[in-house]
């Protein structure tokens, strides 16, 4: 696992609020869908912040 990988599995893991839901969702995941949900992640929470 590269670094930006495990920063990015951490930034989506911290956007959960619930760790099991996380986890299940995890199973399934691939590398790419970790990128796309990490990058939706941001920009989810941009437009909060905004």
């Amino acid at each position: 696992m590269t670094y930006d990988l495990f920063n990015q599995l951490l930034y989506i893991r911290s956007t959960h609020n619930n760790e099991a839901d996380f986890l299940n969702e995890l199973k399934n995941m691939t590398k790419e869908d970790v990128s796309r949900h990490y990058e939706n992640s941001q920009k989810n929470t941009q437009q909060v912040s905004r």
